[in-house]
């Protein structure tokens, strides 16, 4: 089937996608332990597939598990789960090893770059806003005119 991701390919998504969740969230860091695992991909995997629609096991199928090919960054002791800062890699670490044999970098999923881009724009807006509405600002001195109409459209 043409264009279809391939098991080793959804499973570097999802190690993307739970390592930015422990950087973001306090609360998934102590779920997952601070780090991304087998471990952590082997528990949080089941659901994940059925977000997806994916069946975890059943008649026609076989049990969701990680792939043991997968292989997670451990030289990072400030990040685990991710690469050494400036692209540096460390003989030892598994990821480290398949990407200095020549293994292509892993992409991450196209809506995690849309997120990013979702939240610069709001925080942008968060601060015009707080930069018309601050004291002294355009709204103040009625700039703005008599009836406000800064962030209607």
């Amino acid at each position: 089937m043409a264009g279809a991701i391939t098991t080793q390919q959804l499973l570097g998504l999802f190690a993307y996608d739970i390592a930015d969740l422990i950087d973001r969230d306090p609360a998934y860091a102590a779920f997952f332990g601070g780090e991304v695992t087998q471990d952590t991909i082997e528990r949080a995997l089941p659901a994940f597939l059925a977000a997806l629609g994916v069946p975890a096991g059943g008649q026609d199928s076989e049990p969701a598990t990680a792939d043991p090919e997968f292989k997670v960054h451990n030289c990072n002791t400030n990040k685990p789960g991710k690469p050494l800062p400036f692209g540096r890699k460390q003989p030892g670490c598994p990821r480290c090893d398949e990407l200095l044999a020549g293994a292509p970098p892993r992409q991450a999923a196209p809506w995690i770059a849309e997120r990013h881009r979702e939240d610069e724009i709001a925080a942008e807006r968060d601060r015009a806003r707080q930069a018309h509405f601050a004291p002294n600002g355009p709204h103040q001195r009625g700039t703005c005119g008599p009836v406000c109409t800064a962030f209607d459209s």
